[in-house]
């Protein structure tokens, strides 16, 4: 295998992996939203997705769900 041949394998694997990533977080937030529109607390969305509140919560901001007042 030539270096380039490598490099380009290497490449196209991280892309992959990347794609893999980005799609189980549009997931879980995908799954973070209904659990929330469903009246689960935050906090129980927290424990169940093993993310921060914090993060939860920064989600559900960024799709509208809650304002800036309610973090």
């Amino acid at each position: 295998m030539t270096t380039y041949t490598w490099m380009k394998e290497e490449g196209r694997q991280e892309g992959i992996q990347e794609g893999r990533q980005e799609g189980k977080l549009e997931n879980q937030k995908e799954v973070i939203i209904a659990l929330y529109d469903d009246k689960i607390p935050v906090q129980s969305i927290a424990r169940y997705t093993k993310l921060t509140e914090e993060e939860v919560l920064q989600i559900l901001k960024e799709n509208k769900k809650i304002g800036i007042n309610e973090m």
